[in-house]
């Protein structure tokens, strides 16, 4: 017999992720079986920057099998500069 009690001990469940400054986080959460939702594994979260501002990174972060979220490294910075390598290195237009 299937034993959901232990499907649910299998999810984990991610920390809460914030959003950068000058951006916004819309979350996906995931809804189990039983009608609880909350961030577990595959719930995703999408970042979008305010007006001027444009994203540097992946928009779209993930809840791993380890509980942690995937690219967590990025941020919303003025149009008015420019990223002129990969180690984020800004300077003014």
């Amino acid at each position: 017999m299937f034993n959901k009690s232990l499907l649910f001990l299998a999810l984990c469940v991610c920390p809460p992720i914030n959003s950068p400054v000058n951006g916004t986080i819309n979350i996906t959460s995931r809804t189990l079986p039983s009608g609880i939702s909350g961030l577990y594994t595959n719930s995703t979260a999408e970042v979008t920057c305010q007006n001027g501002y444009k994203l540097c990174g992946e928009p779209i972060s993930k809840c791993s099998e380890e509980c942690v979220w995937s690219n967590t490294n990025r941020m919303c910075i003025s149009k008015l500069y420019k990223s002129v390598s990969t180690i984020n290195i800004l300077y003014p237009l």
